[in-house]
């Protein structure tokens, strides 16, 4: 899944990461090669926080469009992100 990940990446972020309580490092039981990282209660809390306030900023960004204004909108965006990403 993530193989183009270059492990000094890998290792740096869960490095920084661990002291904040945002993963957890454990090491493999059976190769002492290999450290597991996983999500920490921490973070799936603050992911849940994430989702709340996403769906706030998403019912004041819209306000009182429609769903068919929405679309629209959600249109020109793309049609401005991909000229953009076509441009260079």
């Amino acid at each position: 899944m993530f193989k183009n990940i270059l492990f000094k990446n890998v290792f740096f972020l869960s490095t920084n990461l661990s002291p904040l309580e945002i993963l957890n490092r454990e090491d493999d039981e059976n190769v002492r090669r290999i450290t597991i990282v996983k999500l920490s209660e921490k973070s799936k809390n603050l992911q849940k926080k994430y989702v709340e306030v996403s769906k706030k900023m998403t019912e004041v960004f819209y306000g009182a469009l429609s769903e068919k204004e929405i679309d629209q909108f959600e249109g020109y965006l793309r049609t401005i992100l991909n000229n953009l990403i076509n441009a260079k």
